[in-house]
């Protein structure tokens, strides 16, 4: 008996994988991705680079096929998508699935987009988003991102494959457009043939496409599910091992038989991370510390002294420390000392910290200077013991002192809020609908931002995503 492919296997499971057969977890997880996402593309719109791929894609025109959020402009729902990745992903406050990568940023917005043009009811929407973001996550996976040097030091890998979150896009999209599997593998195909190349050095901060064009990746994804329906072709087993798929994503290897493991029963969407704050996920545990000593001492900007991190040596804690003066976006959402500001500031975390005029404020800059980084090299075996046992780390020993007031205060972590499976830091619903209405506010009017809120959390129910996407509007 010959083997199912992997890329059979992949094609298969997507489009006959029912709204029925998700377990409660996943539905659930998957209207807190939609939630975040959405609140996230809103207030990613509004930046400088937002508007210019709004004023691109409304330039360029086309089919009024789904509404561009905010503005309520209609476009192809290729464009649309292209628009809402890139915006999701903006300001850095997007999910971020075990310490690696965004997948809903690529997969949310043309879900919604499409489901709009053809009349797609919620379960279509939640089933389409679990799938997508599930293939997504299983073919990255697949591929290494972390690896340690021979100093036993963690680091990125020179080029990671952010790309391969085109899977995740043609699948759910023809799951959507009721591809049959033949053509589910040929938009595998069209998907990987179109999606922009990789490139090194994660970390370009002053890059408004920052590690990925993610708004390619969406319209790429997209354009392959619809071609495939057409009877475009293309190489129909590309996920399998003679293809080597994983060397145009600048991968050394690939563990294939991970993408298929426990398929149905473990489901990705519901592992991974929510961001509270606009800023990369590992700085997010440094701003929880902060925070509180911040409020349990009830300390003033003015009262502080100085401000301590202290973590293992890595590329990636020197980089987010010593980024004490981000004139962007793009930098301030790798900036440590940034985000400590804005606490201290009082500015609720949220698309303000983007703002100019605090990007910018003198008083700010000179209290950024007040804090700086020190490595713990005897912690750093921890985070290695991890990535050497599953390829990535979900916990980081850190401490982060303050000194006020001729006192010094301390506090210690491994994990920051939002990470899942923990009841000490899992974000709640209330957290993550009040970050919607704090990404939303000023977007969408207050009437709109609820009705929003209530859509998404009975989506299930929705005869029609248009209702959602009116609110969004």
């Amino acid at each position: 008996m010959t083997r199912r492919s992997y890329t059979d296997q992949l094609a298969e499971f997507v489009l006959s994988t029912r709204y029925e057969y998700l377990p409660h977890e996943t539905i659930a997880s998957s209207k807190r991705i939609i939630l975040d996402t959405t609140g996230c593309a809103l207030a990613g719109l509004a930046t400088e680079s937002g508007r210019y791929l709004a004023q691109l894609k409304t330039t360029q025109g086309g089919a009024p096929e789904s509404t561009l959020f905010a503005s309520g402009t209609r476009l192809p729902c290729a464009a649309t998508s292209y628009v809402h990745s890139q915006a999701a992903n903006a300001l850095d406050a997007d999910e971020c699935l075990l310490n690696r990568t965004h997948f809903a940023c690529c997969v949310v917005p043309p879900v919604l987009a499409f489901c709009e043009k053809l009349g797609s009811s919620g379960r279509e929407a939640i089933a389409a988003v679990a799938l997508g973001f599930d293939i997504a996550a299983r073919v990255s996976l697949a591929m290494p991102f972390y690896e340690v040097a021979d100093t036993n030091e963690v680091r990125a890998t020179q080029i990671q494959g952010y790309s391969a979150s085109v899977f995740g896009v043609a699948a759910a999209l023809g799951r959507l457009h009721g591809l049959s599997p033949d053509q589910m593998r040929h938009a595998f195909g069209i998907a990987y043939a179109s999606v922009p190349a990789q490139r090194p050095h994660w970390l370009a901060h002053t890059a408004m496409t920052k590690y990925a064009m993610f708004a390619a990746i969406a319209e790429a994804g997209a354009n392959a599910a619809v071609l495939a329906g057409m009877g475009f072709t293309a190489d129909p087993a590309t996920l399998d091992p003679h293809r080597e798929f994983w060397r145009g994503f600048g991968a050394d290897s690939c563990d294939y038989e991970s993408m298929t493991r426990d398929l149905g029963q473990r489901w990705l969407i519901d592992e991974t991370s929510f961001k509270l704050y606009p800023v990369a996920r590992p700085v997010n545990i440094v701003v929880d510390l902060f925070t509180q000593i911040f409020r349990q001492q009830g300390l003033a900007m003015a009262d502080i002294e100085e401000v301590v991190v202290r973590a293992p040596p890595s590329r990636l804690t020197r980089e987010f420390a010593e980024k004490s003066q981000p004139a962007t976006t793009a930098e301030a959402a790798f900036s440590a000392a940034h985000a400590i500001a804005m606490v201290a500031a009082g500015i609720p975390a949220g698309p303000q910290w983007a703002l100019p005029e605090h990007l910018h404020n003198p008083s700010f800059r000179s209290f950024m200077q007040r804090m700086h980084a020190e490595a713990r090299p005897e912690w750093q075996q921890t985070v290695v013991d991890q990535v050497q046992s599953g390829g990535t780390y979900l916990r980081v020993p850190t401490e982060v002192v303050v000194k006020a007031g001729g006192r010094t205060f301390t506090a210690y972590g491994e994990a920051p809020r939002g990470d899942p499976g923990n009841p000490l830091t899992t974000a709640s619903d209330d957290e993550l609908r009040a970050k919607f209405k704090e990404f939303a506010a000023g977007r969408i009017d207050a009437k709109a931002i609820e009705r929003a809120i209530c859509e998404i959390g009975c989506l299930e129910q929705a005869p029609d995503v248009r209702v959602l996407m009116a609110a969004l509007a």
